[in-house]
């Protein structure tokens, strides 16, 4: 189990603890901290991945389309950041930025 879905099951843990053992909190309060919790962690991820793959990109001349200086690791990485960042508003419009 990979650390951020560690981390989800974490948050969901702690909502129904919450919604179990203290009645006096709206369900749309709880509801709304699990929600921020998980987008914050959605957050810090692409973050993490973003530099990742800025880091790979540095490393070759991707604008000219070479992928030289690349490892076969690296270059399969920095393949499987692209599409992640393509799944992403945010993503794309870093790769748009940055053509």
């Amino acid at each position: 189990m990979s650390a951020k879905t560690q981390i989800e099951k974490e948050i969901i843990e702690a909502v129904v603890f919450l919604r179990e053992n203290n009645q006096t909190i709206p369900s749309e309060t709880i509801q709304f901290m699990m929600e921020a919790s998980i987008e914050k962690l959605k957050m810090q991820d692409f973050k993490i991945r973003l530099e990742e793959f800025k880091v790979l990109k540095a490393k070759c001349n991707v604008k000219k389309g070479y992928m030289q200086g690349l490892t076969p690791i690296e270059y399969s990485r920095i393949n499987s950041l692209y599409s992640f960042l393509l799944s992403s508003q945010e993503g794309v419009k870093y790769l748009r930025e940055t053509k």
